[in-house]
């Protein structure tokens, strides 16, 4: 498509959103408008013109700083940062076409990313008190398949999976001799990981394997998916949510899960285990999957190691293992 003649902003915005409806979907593109919209405002009032007739050569470095801060002032970080990206990417888009002769967000300040605060659980025996009733009582319901519970809680907790990674997982991923195993984890913007799986794990596996062997009465395929419901179903988001919830609320630990965690919960109980264990920094973030695949890789000789040796050492795995073997 070829860009307009004209230089103004309304113009070549709504030319570039409709260059990208051909790979994003409506309320990708959407967002995009709103994004472009809301600064686009600021920065009408700045150049004390109507936005029909802001034309893209006011909007010089300047002129867009300004614009940013008004906009921050009233708006999370977050927002100001989608925001950023949004404009980068527009006048990228017209640099590419020759529409500008350069890109003025390089000068604009980008708000910084704040990391989550993490919310593992309340109380020091809150993981023993769910382990013990997973393997001694499990949920009620005729529907329930303990054998799935104890896998996913145990890939939550001693894994550090992501709720996605799991769901994402075949049993192709999967890979090692029984004892050793390791697991390949897809997190987001499909970064690959490899994290060992704690021998507690690999004998939940066995478990839940063997039990799905008689449920469905043939042998499990590499490419299915890791987890099913006993339909035979790739399991959903919110089976697994589901899941997740009725196992805090019938093991009693539903108030010791902090506001706006769920299957998250386990995931920072596993980080915030290994950073008490004494894994370093490194570790832990090859492990969680926190950097890149490229910025890991360098890693991989000389922490994978380390990695196992603080997975094998996280606490409530021997717990668990005890647990198993008086229920066996």
């Amino acid at each position: 498509m070829h860009m307009p003649a004209t230089k103004d902003f309304p113009g070549l915005r709504d030319a570039w959103l409709y260059h990208l409806t051909a790979a994003h979907s409506d309320n990708t593109v959407a967002a995009y408008r709103r994004d472009l919209n809301g600064v686009a405002d600021c920065l009408a009032a700045r150049c004390e013109t109507p936005l029909a007739h802001l034309t893209i050569d006011r909007l010089t470095a300047d002129v867009l700083r300004l614009a940013f801060a008004d906009f921050a002032a009233t708006r999370a970080k977050a927002t100001v940062a989608r925001a950023w990206s949004a404009w980068n990417s527009f006048f990228a888009h017209l640099l590419i076409s020759d529409t500008v002769s350069g890109n003025p967000m390089g000068a604009v300040p980008r708000p910084g990313k704040t990391a989550p605060h993490p919310k593992p659980f309340r109380g020091e025996d809150t993981v023993s008190r769910l382990l013990t009733f997973l393997v001694h009582h499990g949920r009620s319901g005729h529907t329930v398949w303990r054998e799935l519970d104890l896998l996913v809680i145990t890939l939550a907790l001693f894994v550090g999976a992501r709720s996605a990674e799991m769901r994402a997982a075949c049993l192709g991923d999967i890979t090692g001799p029984a004892g050793a195993r390791s697991i390949i984890l897809r997190g987001k913007g499909d970064k690959i990981r490899v994290v060992a799986l704690h021998p507690v794990v690999d004998l939940v596996l066995d478990l839940y394997l063997n039990s799905r062997r008689e449920i469905f009465q043939r042998e499990p395929v590499l490419n299915e998916a890791l987890l099913l419901t006993l339909k035979g179903t790739p399991v959903t988001v919110h089976q697994l949510r589901y899941l997740v919830e009725q196992c805090y609320l019938q093991a009693g630990i539903a108030d010791r899960v902090q506001p706006g965690a769920c299957v998250h919960a386990m995931r920072h109980q596993f980080g915030t285990s290994l950073a008490a264990g004494g894994a370093e920094a490194h570790v832990i973030k090859s492990a969680m999957g926190h950097s890149d695949l490229e910025t890991s890789q360098h890693y991989v000789e000389t922490t994978g190691a380390q990695t196992r040796t603080a997975v094998l050492a996280l606490p409530d795995g021997a717990l668990l293992e005890q647990l198993l073997k008086e229920a066996a």
